[in-house]
């Protein structure tokens, strides 16, 4: 039947008056004649344009350049939300946490989702900052004395984040006693700071023991120095 036609058959018939099928003939406005893209129906997004009778093609391949542009983008949306739920204004400081919450699972599309929201965040954390006013870091190098002031667990592109906003507080090097950690984390913040910047650094017994912490090295005034500090040791 007409059906069985080929291409160069169907656009020989359109040309002329039309097909001979089965000994009849068929003309061309007894057919409809509807045009199907057959190429890579994944990679191209295609439709007929009927006007001027030509066929437009858009390459829909996702390059990963671009959707990690996408992952940041969508980890500062969430970031601002954050600091708008904690009524922040633009130069209110805070610091910013996250933690994904699908490390655990078997699901190798799964893990590779995680991996790349991950590393989209490493190299775009200075985008995040420059939106937001706050670094992103993970959630494990939040200070316990750091007061949660807004959080949420969130969507990023089928993976599940837990994310927070924190008041600065101290941070402090690894081999720091915790009693000396607690103690500290436990004073007022501000005058802790004041005496840090002060002096340079801050004495503080424990157990018949006097520690001294230097300002930037035992110590830091805010989770991101102490971060920016480990970053630049690295390098």
């Amino acid at each position: 039947g007409i059906m069985a036609l080929s291409h160069d058959s169907i656009v020989s018939g359109m040309a002329s008056d039309g097909w001979c099928v089965e000994g009849e003939q068929v003309g061309v406005d007894e057919v409809e004649v509807v045009r199907r893209f057959v190429g890579d129906v994944e990679r191209w997004e295609a439709a007929w344009n009927e006007k001027n009778g030509t066929l437009v093609t858009i390459d829909a391949t996702v390059e990963d350049w671009q959707r990690r542009s996408r992952l940041v983008r969508e980890v500062t949306n969430r970031v601002q939300k954050l600091r708008k739920a904690a009524g922040l204004v633009v130069m209110d400081e805070c610091e910013a946490y996250y933690e994904v919450c699908d490390v655990s699972s078997d699901d190798e599309k799964k893990l590779k989702l995680v991996e790349e929201l991950r590393a989209a965040v490493r190299e775009g954390v200075a985008q995040v900052r420059a939106k937001t006013r706050c670094l992103l870091m993970p959630l494990a190098e939040r200070p316990a004395s750091a007061k949660v002031m807004s959080q949420i667990t969130t969507d990023v592109d089928g993976v599940d984040v837990h994310m927070m906003i924190c008041q600065p507080a101290l941070s402090f090097a690894g081999d720091v006693p915790p009693l000396v950690v607690q103690y500290l984390g436990s004073l007022d913040y501000a005058t802790t700071v004041a005496t840090l910047q002060d002096n340079g650094k801050v004495d503080v017994t424990c157990e018949n023991k006097t520690h001294t912490l230097v300002n930037g090295k035992d110590v830091f005034l805010t989770a991101t120095l102490a971060h920016e500090a480990t970053q630049s040791a690295k390098k």
